[in-house]
């Protein structure tokens, strides 16, 4: 019975509170998009702003588009470059002969095996370097608590 009378009375109250927020109040008081009781110049002057700022963002937007435009001429021109290089290349490798074929593939083969090894080194310096780093991190802890303990 509490437990209706609890529910019964919070009921009534939301609904209270709920239906103050629905009810309009007085007729004075306006909503504040009614332009209404605003002067003519007022309004006027507001659109007049929106439209020369939405103006100037047309012409900003308008030099964004050019810009764009150009780096995508840009683009198309080098990669027409790009493929025209390309074409004489296979031109180049259809009219080879298989010796000279064989031949610049040992050559190729010659340069990614140096660049291999160039980059086993730099991984064995680099490697080196970090197990320098770890040494001097444990230098530094042993310094840190020698200086703590004195």
């Amino acid at each position: 019975m509490k437990a209706r009378t609890f529910i019964f009375i919070f009921l009534l109250i939301f609904c209270v509170q709920v239906s103050a927020q629905v009810t309009p109040g007085p007729k004075e008081k306006q909503p504040s998009w009614d332009t209404t009781n605003l002067p003519r110049e007022t309004i006027s002057k507001h659109y007049d702003s929106l439209i020369n700022d939405c103006n100037e963002m047309i012409k900003k937007l308008e030099k964004y588009i050019q810009i764009i435009q150009q780096d995508i001429e840009k683009q198309q021109k080098q990669l027409k470059e790009l493929s025209d290089e390309m074409n004489k290349e296979v031109k180049a490798a259809q009219t080879m002969s298989k010796s000279e074929m064989e031949k610049k593939i040992i050559a190729i083969k010659v340069q990614l095996e140096s660049l291999n090894n160039a980059l086993k080194i730099k991984l064995e310096q680099v490697e080196a370097q970090q197990k320098r780093i770890k040494e001097l991190e444990k230098e530094k802890q042993q310094v840190l608590r020698q200086f703590a303990n004195q």
